[in-house]
């Protein structure tokens, strides 16, 4: 990403014939690419190509005054990098980021690693239900914690009749095919499924936390600075779906958690599709109405360009405070639906930030190539990012704008299969001999 902003701050310049770009005694502050034509310093030649001002980049400022002048031999065009730019690029003088990057990457590590318990050897009858979570459409959550190792988790259980029914057996092979790719602190971990009669079990880490939806509705209208501490974590949480080839589909701030440290995490997966290739396209109509992209509607197939139409519309909500589409929560579907493939965003008078305005017309584009800008190293060097750390955003060294207030959890713990067998309904029972659980 360090090499995109570079790149990207290159200015192309035209010199004509015996023009000076410096004189003697001056101090060498820029970097300087020969695109066209040739320079003179010092009695050699400098032609097409070639890298002017390097080795006065490493050097001491008071050693980088030159003793001969530095001159063009002909109409040359150049592209010029001053240093003071280069090292914000870099995030400081070469001295400090050499060894910025050495301790980071002796600590990096210790992030991308999980503690690995083994799971394997836990049964249902090991897990004590402490609470009820939620509800969905598909299956219900649960709080547990192992009595081996006294850890929380939840447990997702999803009624085997509601599968069947619904003809969703490759919905929750889809959903436990992506758990198992996830290693990243920003994501989800996911442990082990179990399966009996009447249930699919999902077992993850239970994230403690606020949703990202609560926490945006207590800060009120977010600045850009604000807007850009979580807009940025979810951009890197959707570059590493998208690198284990996982589309997500419901890019939204009930599925972002702010957890005690006020950094996100991802933690459903209930939508998400593993792709074959980057060039593979699905067709299922899937997500919530007002995040949907035009091409999941039109149902024309699509990719994962579809989950930064989503992040588009995050960004509008974190800083106009609404949708952009039918920002009515008792829209009709149809009527979302409609606003989104024919409308067209507008922004409020209030919003001045036109930089924001600009990278969320970009993400928000109905040409779905258009929206990331030929790669995600484009699309964090996007002029609105000017400034920001990204490497110490990875770190987690950025100060959160808020920090969740949690409440106190009073639980009535019981068995967990107990829990179970008490919200089991009769129309709940699962009489069918399935084969499609075997993986479970």
């Amino acid at each position: 990403m360090q090499i995109q902003k570079i790149v990207s701050n290159f200015k192309i310049k035209t010199y004509e014939s015996k023009e000076y770009l410096f004189s003697k005694n001056q101090l060498i502050d820029k970097l300087i690419i020969i695109l066209d034509g040739q320079l003179e310093f010092d009695g050699q030649l400098y032609n097409n190509g070639q890298l002017f001002g390097d080795i006065f980049l490493q050097l001491e400022e008071s050693k980088r005054k030159i003793n001969s002048d530095i001159v063009t031999t002909r109409k040359t065009t150049l592209s010029v990098l001053p240093f003071r730019q280069f090292f914000e690029c870099i995030g400081g003088e070469l001295e400090t980021v050499v060894k910025k990057n050495k301790d980071r990457a002796g600590s990096s590590s210790l992030l991308e690693k999980r503690q690995k318990s083994n799971y394997s050897l836990l049964t249902l009858e090991d897990f004590i239900g402490l609470q009820l979570l939620g509800e969905g459409t598909f299956g219900t959550a649960y709080l547990v914690k192992d009595i081996p190792q006294q850890n929380l988790h939840v447990m997702k259980c999803v009624p085997k009749v509601n599968i069947i029914s619904n003809n969703t057996e490759r919905h929750i092979k889809n959903e436990k095919q992506a758990l198992e790719l996830l290693n990243h602190y920003s994501l989800v971990s996911f442990h082990r499924s179990f399966k009996d009669q009447n249930y699919i079990y999902l077992l993850t880490e239970y994230v403690k936390g606020k949703e990202l939806f609560h926490v945006i509705r207590d800060l009120g209208l977010l600045n850009s600075y604000e807007t850009q501490f979580y807009i940025a974590q979810m951009i890197n949480i959707l570059e590493k779906l998208h690198s284990y080839h996982i589309i997500y589909r419901d890019v939204k701030p009930e599925n972002f958690i702010v957890m005690e440290n006020g950094y996100l995490k991802l933690i459903d997966m209930g939508t998400a599709k593993v792709l074959k290739s980057r060039a593979s396209k699905t067709y299922t109509i899937v997500g919530t109405p007002h995040y949907m992209s035009p091409e999941i509607l039109k149902e024309k197939g699509y990719t994962f360009s579809t989950d930064l139409w989503s992040l588009g519309i995050c960004f509008y909500e974190l800083m106009c405070g609404e949708v952009p589409f039918a920002g009515n929560e008792d829209d009709d579907p149809y009527i979302i639906s409609q606003a989104i493939i024919n409308g067209r965003v507008e922004y409020p008078s209030f919003l001045k930030d036109f930089k924001a305005i600009k990278l969320m017309d970009q993400l928000m584009n109905k040409t779905p190539e258009l929206r990331l800008g030929g790669s995600y190293d484009a699309l964090k060097v996007h002029s609105w990012f000017d400034g920001f750390q990204w490497e110490e955003l990875d770190m987690m060294e950025i100060k959160p704008p808020h920090i969740p207030k949690l409440q106190q959890s009073h639980f009535q713990p019981i068995p967990f299969l107990d829990m179970i067998q008490k919200d089991t309904t009769p129309d709940m029972i699962c009489t069918a001999l399935v084969d499609w659980d075997q993986e479970f």
